[in-house]
Formats: C-alpha cells, sequence, structure tokens
C-alpha cells in the first residue's frame, strides 16, 4: 500500500491511520480548497483520491470523504466510501460516468447507495441519470460491471455536442462476447435535433483459418436537414484459409450517397476520403507442382465524379 498527502497520522495503539490536504484557498461558495490531497494505492488497483481517509491497516478497512477513482470503463465519485472488504467498497450519495472531469462532468449516474466489488461489478439503487445537472432518466437499480479484460457488458455512451445533430449521446448499448472466437457490438446515438441512429460491428477470428470483421451505420433520417431520410453504410472485412493450397480475401464498403461519410463520419481521414474500393481474391495452387493460379476482383468509385 502507498500513501501520499500533506499531512499523516498514525495512531499505533489502533492501529489507524490518517490523511488529509493543506488548506489552500476558498472557491466561488466560500468552501475550503486543499492541496495535497491524499491518495491512496493498492497494488495491482487504480489510486483513489480524497478530501480525508482513514484507514485501520490492521484489518484493512476504512473511508474515505469525497473519494474518486477510476475503474473501467469510467469514474466514480462518492461522497463517502467505506471499505468494508479485500475488494468491497460502500458508497454513499456516488456517481459514476465516462466523462473524464469526473469532477463536473457533462454527464453521470447519481446513486444514492453503491456496492462496488473491484474488478467485477457495481450494484446501485436508485439511479438517476444526468445531463449538464438535468435529470433525464430514473431506474429503480443497476448493475455496471467494471471487470477488465474482453467481457459482455453494457457500453457507456459519450456526450457531446456538434452543429448537425446538436447535443448528442454517443456510444450507448452493448458488447457481447459469446466465445473466444466472435464478438459483436450494438451501439445506439441520440441527437436532440435529428433523433436516433443505429450502429453494429462483428468481429470473428479463427487462428490460421479465419479472419473477419462486418459493420453498418443506419441513420433514420438525414442529420443535415431532420427530414425522414434512409441513409446507411456496411463495410466488410474477410480472409480465409480454405486448405494450405486454398485462401479467399476480401475487403470493401458500400454506402446509401456519395456524401454519407462527408457529412456523418466522426473521423476525419474518412470524411475526406472520395473514393470506395472493394477488392476480392482467390489463391489456389497445387500439391507437388509448380502450378498456381489467383483470380482477383477490384473496383474504385469516385464518389466526385460517379
Amino acid at each position: 500500500m502507498t500513501l501520499t498527502a500533506a499531512h499523516i497520522k498514525i495512531d499505533r495503539q489502533t492501529n489507524t491511520l490518517y490523511a488529509q490536504g493543506s488548506p489552500d484557498s476558498v472557491d466561488a461558495d466560500s468552501n475550503l480548497v486543499y492541496t495535497s490531497t491524499p491518495v491512496f494505492t493498492e497494488k495491482g488497483d487504480e489510486p483513489m483520491h480524497g478530501d480525508f481517509i482513514e484507514y485501520n491497516f490492521k484489518i484493512k478497512r476504512g473511508k474515505i470523504t469525497m473519494g474518486t477513482t477510476k475503474m473501467d470503463p469510467g469514474y466514480y465519485k462518492g461522497e463517502q466510501i467505506n471499505k468494508i472488504g479485500e475488494k468491497t467498497l460502500l458508497v454513499k450519495t456516488g456517481y459514476f460516468t465516462s466523462c473524464e472531469y469526473i469532477d463536473n462532468p457533462h454527464f453521470y449516474f447519481k446513486s444514492d447507495q453503491m456496492r462496488m466489488k473491484v474488478k467485477d461489478k457495481v450494484v446501485a439503487k436508485p439511479i438517476v441519470f444526468y445531463i449538464a445537472d438535468v435529470p433525464l432518466g430514473w431506474f429503480p437499480f443497476g448493475i455496471f460491471p467494471n471487470k477488465r479484460g474482453r467481457h459482455s457488458g453494457i457500453v457507456i455512451p459519450k456526450y457531446g455536442e456538434n452543429r448537425v445533430g446538436g447535443r448528442f449521446l454517443r456510444d450507448m448499448g452493448y458488447y457481447w462476447v459469446p466465445n473466444d472466437y466472435f464478438d459483436a457490438k450494438f451501439l445506439v446515438d441520440f441527437y436532440d435535433k435529428i433523433g436516433f441512429s443505429y450502429s453494429t460491428d462483428f468481429r470473428y477470428k479463427i487462428r490460421y483459418l479465419l479472419n473477419g470483421s462486418l459493420s453498418g451505420e443506419y441513420f433514420p433520417r438525414d442529420p443535415s436537414s431532420g427530414l425522414r431520410k434512409e441513409r446507411w453504410r456496411i463495410r466488410y472485412n474477410h480472409s480465409q484459409t480454405i486448405d494450405p493450397t486454398l485462401r479467399i480475401s476480401g475487403n470493401g464498403s458500400f454506402v446509401s450517397d456519395k456524401n454519407f461519410s462527408r457529412q456523418l463520419s466522426s473521423n476525419v481521414d474518412d470524411r475526406l476520403n472520395q473514393n470506395l474500393t472493394s477488392t476480392l481474391s482467390l489463391n489456389k495452387s497445387w500439391k507437388g507442382t509448380k502450378n498456381s493460379m489467383s483470380l482477383s476482383f477490384y473496383r474504385n468509385e469516385n464518389l466526385s465524379t460517379e
């Protein structure tokens, strides 16, 4: 364990440790602002920050006032965090967000009670969803996975704003991992000016045999006008070794209209690219001979000139 703070006091009779920062100034509401506040780290875990820490290093229990920590896939904050077990935390008036500005997040989930199992899951009740401190949704309870590595679970959205769609919540959805060879992501975006859009991404891989992906995007409304107009894009990539002498591979993309990438993509390189390219190739050889055969298909379309 490692603890850094402006002030640390240890009571050896009770095996209790106290840590806090130094008063530095006051904020606009006349509240004290502290510097060098405590940072508590246990090996293998993310650091926990707080205004005040009390910890019994014999029974390994303690509490943190106004504590914050990072646990995949986001950040947690609690007005009081009690450590009641080696990997169990109880949080009073807790906040969860994937926004990096944990002290003043653009959006967050707030709960009166949270029980956090480090590297496992978080159970909270009730839950209120806020955007810019305005409550928009209420749930009686919720379970958030915070495991590391590859596993199924809810995808936490990102909040932002752009000129076309207005304020948005992007990439809400679910990530599904049924086995070691396949995974899929189902996502929904919400824009306050144009409503919902949808995307999905499938990936598959069997070492030495098969590798590929299929993704798609769908907009029921035109983001530039808000009018009813279906727009979509499909992309694929596939490589397969059928046997040691036969291999097939290909990749490509298809769009509903020539302005899809330029108007709707969040990737700069994608917006600037004005070519649609698709390829497909088959390679065959015969054992014991020098004979081989290759067949290939190539298609390129300039979206500006069509």
